[in-house]
């Protein structure tokens, strides 16, 4: 059992060395201004997503004078002292 950890140790140490290897060949050869060619900042000319997809919804200019009032809600009817 013995070796058997031994040669998990010397896996595990191998790995840590491949992966450090890559970091530092990628951390070398990667420009320095890459991630920094994006701004955060909006543009002037950005409005609304919905009305430049040509999903706005069509509304008039006046209200209109017929709006039909909200359904009533009937309410629960009273219980009776006889019903306990």
């Amino acid at each position: 059992m013995g070796g058997i950890g031994v040669v998990a140790v010397l896996l595990l140490i191998g790995l840590a060395s491949i992966i450090k290897d890559r970091a530092t060949q990628t951390e070398s050869t990667s420009v320095a201004g890459a991630a920094a060619s994006t701004s955060n900042t909006p543009s002037a000319t950005a409005g609304d997503p919905l009305a430049e997809a040509g999903v706005v919804p069509v509304i008039s200019a006046t209200p209109s004078a017929s709006r039909t009032p909200p359904p009533a809600v009937a309410e629960p009817a009273a219980a009776s002292a006889d019903a306990r």
